[in-house]
Parts: C-alpha cells; structure tokens; sequence
C-alpha cells in the first residue's frame, strides 16, 4: 500500500482548472495568486497572540500560587533524585497519570531562579510547538484543511480563557495538544501511517497530564487505525514500513509510560488502578448524558462563546455552576453541529472530496466522544472539559468546506469570496485575541500581592540551606490553601528545604520526600486566619509573627523554633 491514497490536489482550496487557467486575467488576479503561493501567511495569524503571551509573561514579576505553584515545585523535581512518577494531585486525592507535564517544563522551572517569569514564558513556547507544527502539518494536506485547522484554532483562543495560554495548568495544557493530535490523526487518515508514531506520543502527553483527556484520545487513534485497517484491507497490503512503525509506537509509549508504572509498584503516588474509576463509578457525581449534550449544545447557543467570546461557563463564579449552566441551555442546539456533519458527508460525494468524508466521520466520533466523556466523569467542574472550545467549531467547519466546495463547483467566482472572507476573518479574530493575551496576570491580583510580601519576608531572613517545616491551619480556605502552595514553592526556590506535616495528601502534592517530623526542621511556620487561631500563636511561647496580610488582619504566619534546635 502506497504512503497515501490521496493527493494534496484533492483537497486543495484553488482548484486544478483554477490554477491552470492561462488568460491574461485570471494569471494577474492577485487573490488567486496569494492563494496559491502566500495563503500559508495566515498562519501568523495563530503566531502572532502566541508572541504576545509569551512577552506579556516576560515582562512581569510574578509568583504562582496554587496548582501552578504545586506544578514548578515539582518541575524542579525531574532532574534531581525525587523525580515525580506521576501528574498533579487531583481533587479526590489521587494523581493524574504520569509526569510528562513536569518533564516538558523542567527547563523553564529550572531557569526560574527569582520568580516565575521564566517558566510562564517557557509555557508559552511549550504550548506554541504543537500549534505551530499542527499549522505546518496541515499544510500537507491542502489549502482548505489549513485554513480550517487556522480559524478552528484562533475561534478556540477566543472562546477560552486567557491563561489557557498563559499559565501552566493541568486541565490547560492538553488544549494545544489536541489540536496538534487531531492534525496528525488527520493525516493518517489520509493516508500518512507514519504519523501514527506522533499519535501515540502526543496521546501519551495528554492523558498523562488530565485524565479527563482519556477518551477523546482514544477516540482519535482508535478513527485513525481504523482507517488503516480499512485501507490495508482494500489494497490487500500492509502500509509501507509498518513494521518499524509499530516498534517506533511500542518503544515510545513504554518510555512514557514507564514511570507511571514503577510509581505503582514503589507506592511513590502510583494510582493508575484508581484513575479507572473515574469515567466508572464517579463518586463525586457525574452530569448525566442529558447534562452533557446540553453543555455542548450551550457552545452553540448565543451569543456563541467561540465567536462573541462569551465565556458563560469559564466565568461562573459557582465552581459547580456547569449544571446550572447545563440547565439554562437546551439540547436542541446540538442539533447544529451534528446536522453539518451529516450535510457535510452527504455533500462529500466527488472523488475530489472523499477524504473529507474521513475527517466528518473523525469529527463526528471526537465530538459524540466528547459528550460522552463529559456525562461520565467523576465531579466534572466548569474548566475541566475546557477542550470542548476547540471541538465545537471544529465540528462546524470541517463538515463546512464539502458544502462550500459544493457552491464553488457552481460558480467558480465564489472561491475569491470565500479566500477573503477567511483571510478576513482570521485577522478580525486576531485583533479581538491580541488584547487579550496583553492582559495583565492571570494570577489573582490579592493572592499574588500576599505571596509577593511574603517573598520579601523570605529574602530578609537569610535562611537559605536551611529546613522549614510549614504548617497551613487554613486547609478548608482556597485562599489559604493557594497561598501555602505559593509559600512552599518560593521557600524551596530559594534553597530552603521544606518540610510537610506526615499526611498522605501532602506527599502526593509536594512529593514525598518532603514529608518529615517538625523535629527535623530550624522552625516550623504555621499558616493561620481566624481569631481564635490568631490568639493562641500570639501567645505560644517563642512564637515569633513573621508576616501579617494587614495590621488588622488574623491572616498571618508564625514562626517558632524547633526545641532541639
């Protein structure tokens, strides 16, 4: 079987008899000339935004707190001898996957010497990787898929927020990653079987990093060998170099996967059975299937998030507000993708636009695996199923280029109409994406202030080299709980070991070589917030108040020697 049963002409967005034309008109027309040697510009049109994050995050000081302050923590981690075995602590106190997120932002964790800035650019480049190479791989599949992949792209930054961009989040990074995976499972469909190696690669990273991401990858590399098998089938031959392509496949994916495995059998955090359970059992509770389709439905609702920008469910303030949500949209709106789909097959009918039926039936498996997805797991929150922004207009403009193919075959005319109105379009949602990604800090304004205070207590204590143990009283408070984070990932930004209270949540959110006895620690730091615990450190013997969030605050940190010492 050859290396592809279709050529880049058949899918190409200026036809064969347009480019072949030879009157003194048609060969000085400058748009049909732009689109056959300059349409790749568009592609700036992702790059530029993704620029101007990155110099956004270079130009401000900044501490992360919370989840991301827990991911540079343990970023710094990879290259010592506590390499993480697995991914971010979750909220039902297990952890995602693997490490691969850790891995991949070791080098910026590692340049973050001062303060955060580094890595947040570094994630940036990261995150730009596969959205550029997703651009430069569509282009080998013709025009109209780059520009689809281009505008389903940029709708995507519209729709999310920006620190799906900005800052290094589990739930966040897999987001850019499907867009490239979704391209390289596109190509095999066409025909590519090598990049099947990719698939696996990028799946492996995906799911590592959220389980959530699970299905959807599955779904993906499932449609794509399925064509391959379907190919190999007709042709009665196996793909060129399959077999190298299968051992590159198995030797990449136990090299990802091999340290999940060990942190199972050395109880480092190891939990890959109880990651079963979460598209299962959901004991937290799951939305339903009903609570699904309208969660989707609700990204074709108006105004539509990935056009208008309208974030309805990432700016609830409710953490829980997905049902509500859920519940003020209809599941009629789903209609609309599923109905372009089934048009978009149909109209696929000419031998130039067959492989555009593969990608239908690829799109239509992701976004029916997707709904699934959301109706199954366990607790679904507002941000966790935030890859929906990219596969809801995905699923309108793929099925979209057989109808607008239809037209043109028509009226030839109409090609230029459509070039600009993309080329159009891709700039206006540049224009309305460039602000946004020159915002200020994503991190929360009062928590960054607090943290950034509490640095300068750090500073002014010399206490480099040696161990603090930190106690936060303030584990119900998100506030006090983000802030801790911070507090531990600056004290070890620092050169201070830090040391957590013996609990089995503490050492798989820090590591557990971190986990140790008050005794082993030069002090212990209590993080407190209300009255009563206030009072009682303000008169604990040797208890010394180190830092205090105003004058009239209870929300401070004590610190008192360790008597051995």
């Amino acid at each position: 079987m050859g290396e592809s049963r279709f050529s880049p002409g058949d899918v190409d967005l200026v036809s064969q008899s347009d480019s072949t034309q030879d009157s003194p008109s048609a060969a000085q027309d400058l748009v049909l000339i732009f689109l056959r040697k300059w349409w790749f510009l568009i592609g700036l049109a992702v790059a530029i935004p993704l620029v101007v994050a990155a110099v956004a995050n270079g130009l401000e000081q900044v501490y992360l707190v919370g989840d991301g302050a827990k991911i540079e923590l343990l970023a710094r981690d990879v290259w010592s001898t506590h390499t993480p075995y697995t991914g971010l602590i979750g909220r039902m106190n297990w952890n995602h996957p693997g490490p691969a997120m850790f891995w991949l932002l070791s080098p910026g964790a590692l340049l973050a010497r001062d303060d955060s800035a580094p890595l947040l650019v570094w994630n940036v480049i990261l995150i730009s990787v596969p959205l550029i190479g997703a651009l430069v791989l569509a282009w080998g599949l013709g025009r109209r898929f780059f520009s689809v992949i281009v505008l389903s792209t940029l709708l995507a930054l519209i729709a999310l927020p920006v620190a799906v961009i900005r800052t290094p989040w589990n739930p966040w990074f897999p987001i850019p990653l499907l867009v490239l995976l979704f391209v390289l499972s596109a190509r095999v469909v066409f025909g590519k079987t090598r990049d099947l190696i990719g698939v696996a690669i990028i799946g492996s990273i995906m799911v590592q990093t959220h389980v959530g991401t699970a299905l959807i990858v599955a779904s993906l590399a499932i449609s794509a060998a399925t064509f391959v098998a379907i190919d190999a089938r007709r042709s009665r031959a196996m793909p060129n170099r399959w077999r190298s392509t299968v051992a590159w496949i198995c030797a990449s994916t136990v090299f990802l996967w091999i340290l999940p495995v060990i942190g199972v059998f050395r109880d480092v955090g190891g939990n890959l059975v109880e990651l079963g359970r979460y598209f299962v059992d959901a004991p937290g509770g799951s939305v339903g299937i009903r609570g699904a389709l309208r969660l989707f439905a609700d990204e074709y609702r108006w105004p539509i998030p990935w056009i208008t920008g309208a974030q309805r469910i990432l700016e609830t303030p409710d953490i829980l507000g997905y049902r509500d949500i859920a519940a003020q949209s209809h599941v009629i709106y789903i209609l609309a993708p599923f109905g372009a789909l089934i048009v978009g097959y149909l109209l696929a009918s000419s031998a130039t636009m067959r492989v555009w039926r593969r990608y239908i039936v690829m799109t239509a498996v992701l976004l029916l695996t997707g709904i699934i997805a959301i109706s199954q797991a366990d607790q679904a929150l507002y941000y966790t199923f935030a890859w929906r922004g990219f596969i809801a207009p995905l699923a309108i403009l793929i099925p979209s280029v057989p109808i607008v193919s239809r037209l043109i075959d028509r009226r030839r005319a109409l090609t230029k109409v459509f070039a600009i109105g993309v080329a159009v379009a891709c700039v206006m949602a540049t224009v309305s994406i460039v602000p946004k990604m020159d915002s200020r800090s994503v991190e929360d304004p009062i928590l960054l202030g607090a943290l950034r205070s509490i640095v300068s207590v750090i500073d002014s204590k010399d206490i480099s080299g040696e161990k603090v143990e930190y106690i936060s009283r303030q584990k119900a408070s998100l506030f006090g709980a983000s802030l801790s984070d911070g507090v531990i990932n600056e004290l070890d930004r620092r050169g201070i070991d830090v040391v957590i209270p013996d609990n089995d949540r503490g050492g798989r959110a820090y590591g557990a070589h971190r986990i140790g006895a008050p005794s082993s620690a030069s002090e212990v730091w209590y993080l407190v917030g209300s009255v009563e615990q206030f009072k009682e450190l303000r008169t604990t013997p040797n208890a010394q108040l180190i830092w205090q969030a105003s004058p009239y605050s209870t929300f401070a940190i004590f610190a008192i020697p360790t008597p051995n010492r």
